[in-house]
């Protein structure tokens, strides 16, 4: 999905740009952030779901796992 959603934003774009001769609207500028934060989105799913071990039951999961997601690394100012 996110490949088809990046190629659909590109297609859109560049279609706007090139064939049309049109300047870029608001939706056009708000589309680029919008498939950035989905593209997040999506990192952050894929990595729920390899650490954090999103999609399984409570009980299979170890408390070793559990502590492991919730560790916050520490912010530098």
């Amino acid at each position: 999905m996110a490949v088809i959603m990046t190629a659909i934003v590109c297609v859109r774009l560049w279609i706007r740009k090139w064939v049309k001769g049109m300047v870029f609207g608001l939706d056009d500028w708000l589309a680029i952030p919008g498939l950035v934060l989905s593209l997040g989105l999506f990192a952050v799913v894929i990595l729920l779901i390899k650490i954090g071990g999103a999609g399984r039951h409570v009980y299979d999961i170890s408390f070793d796992r559990v502590q492991k997601t919730q560790q916050v690394p520490p912010i530098i100012l």
